[in-house]
Formats: C-alpha cells, sequence, structure tokens
C-alpha cells in the first residue's frame, strides 16, 4: 500500500477537481471526508447530530440567537411550511419514506424538555434554515456539508 500523505490544508470548493480527487485518495478514511461521519464543527462550535439531522438550536446559537428566528417559530412561518412539503414530496417519491405523515415528522422535529430541548432537522432543511437566518451562515453551512460529504460522493461515483 502506499504511503498516505496528511495535507494541513482543508479542500476547498474552487479547488481544481484533479487535485481535489488526488488529495482525497491520500486520505486515510478514517481522517478523511467521509460520508456519514460524525463530527460538524463550525466556527469552533460543534453542531450536534440525531441520527443523521442537524441541530438547528447550534445553528441559531452560530447566528446569534436573533429572538424572532428561533427553530420553532420559523418552522410555523408559511414559506417554510412550503418547503417542507416540497422536501417530504421529494422524499416520499424517491421511495426513503413511503408515508407521507412520518416523512413530515422525520424531518423536522424536538427532543428533550424545557432548557434540554433541541430542534433537529433534516440536512437540506437545516441548510434553508441557516439561509433564513443569514446569508454568510447559509455558506459556511453549505461548505460543511459538501466538504463532509461532496468529495466522498464523487471519489465513490467515479469508482463505479
Amino acid at each position: 500500500m502506499p504511503n498516505k500523505r496528511k495535507f494541513q490544508e482543508p479542500l476547498a470548493i474552487d479547488m481544481p477537481f484533479e487535485e481535489a480527487l488526488e488529495r482525497f485518495a491520500q486520505v486515510e478514511p478514517s481522517e478523511g471526508l467521509v460520508a456519514g461521519q460524525s463530527g460538524l464543527t463550525l466556527r469552533g462550535t460543534k453542531i450536534r447530530e440525531h441520527e443523521g439531522d442537524v441541530c438547528l438550536n447550534d445553528l441559531w446559537t452560530l447566528a446569534g440567537q436573533p429572538e424572532n428566528i428561533r427553530p420553532t417559530n420559523w418552522h410555523r412561518q408559511k414559506g417554510t411550511g412550503a418547503f417542507i412539503e416540497a422536501l417530504v414530496s421529494k422524499l416520499v417519491m424517491s421511495g426513503k419514506h413511503n408515508n407521507r405523515e412520518k416523512a413530515n415528522e422525520s424531518i423536522f422535529y424536538v427532543r428533550g424538555g424545557g432548557r434540554a430541548k433541541t430542534t433537529y432537522a433534516h440536512p437540506t432543511l437545516a441548510l434553508e434554515y441557516a439561509r433564513h437566518l443569514s446569508p454568510d451562515l447559509a455558506v459556511e453551512v453549505n461548505d460543511l456539508f459538501i466538504g463532509r460529504n461532496g468529495f466522498a460522493v464523487v471519489a465513490a461515483s467515479l469508482a463505479v
């Protein structure tokens, strides 16, 4: 097996594809960008996850905790409802869920109670929430999600 090199600089969105693919191939799976890898961190803050879903409270905290855009308030807005319906339709049509009601319940939910109450959402919905909080935060979350899964997905598709 060839010697694996470790890179100090992270993969970048504007990096030439060939260089990114070469660098991705030279990273051990346990330490690289692997789909399903746990441990999202943004601005030094760990973003909690539950069964692949993202904690919206952590995104809200990163945005400075704007009172009028708490996760539970945002969920009730008209535009959010339309986005959720479109996501549910996609999940049902793709076969990832066979029931609209269960799909709707699984993409946005609250765990715990009182001060320990946390809101989790499907990653696509979490990115939409980040966009609603702040365009800058949305770009960072988008880059985080792409960095976490994007190159692994590209490399896997090229290997087929």
